[in-house]
């Protein structure tokens, strides 16, 4: 008798969650979460020269609306095409925080705004007289290496693909401070930036 009683009781406190609205309450708790992956193509000027970046971003999304996570960038083209008054390549990469705030994430076009906050570094490669197989024009890293902090705040048009896939496109500006390298300034290093990204994930 005492199990059916036992068995009954459970029964009906089961059935009973389950039939229990949430209580009405001056501030809501309820939170929603998502994530996104996205690999980044970005352009910008970088001493007078197209410096164009590849890179990832990676968000966590809270209520669909704000998003928090890490971005990371390096300069691709700078063996070719981009030196300092030495004549000697520069390279550059940086990375950081990311926070972005979503308008009307539903809409089929919409906007973010976004920051990333965070530090990277430059140097440059040092001609020499000879490599390791004795020919002339040679390159090494030389000891020019300077780590700077960056701030990159962005503007982004985002088109919704599909419901786990959104194209972005967007326009910013780099500061930098503190990364100036063989005669290029933090203004020369900084700028307007172009940036491409597909975001994949649950929004």
């Amino acid at each position: 008798m005492k199990k059916k009683i036992i068995l009954a009781t459970f029964t009906f406190l089961f059935a009973a969650s389950l039939l229990h609205a949430e209580p009405d309450t001056l501030i809501k708790s309820e939170i929603e979460n998502g994530g996104y992956i996205a690999p980044v193509l970005k352009f910008s000027q970088i001493n007078k020269e197209l410096g164009i970046f590849g890179g990832w971003k990676l968000g966590w999304i809270i209520n669909h609306s704000f998003s928090i996570g890490f971005s990371g960038n390096m300069l691709f083209n700078s063996p070719d095409s981009i030196k300092d008054e030495n004549n000697n390549r520069i390279y550059m990469g940086y990375m950081g925080g990311l926070i972005e705030y979503i308008i009307n994430p539903d809409k089929l076009v919409h906007f973010s705004l976004s920051a990333l906050i965070g530090g990277g570094g430059t140097g440059t490669n040092t001609n020499t007289n000879t490599n390791t197989s004795g020919n002339s024009n040679g390159y090494m890293m030389g000891g020019n290496f300077n780590r700077f902090f960056v701030a990159e705040p962005e503007v982004n048009l985002v088109v919704n693909i599909i419901k786990n896939l959104r194209f972005s496109v967007g326009v910013g500006y780099r500061f930098i401070y503190g990364g100036a390298t063989g005669g290029i300034s933090d203004k020369n290093l900084g700028g307007v930036t172009g940036t491409i990204a597909l975001q994949a994930g649950i929004f």
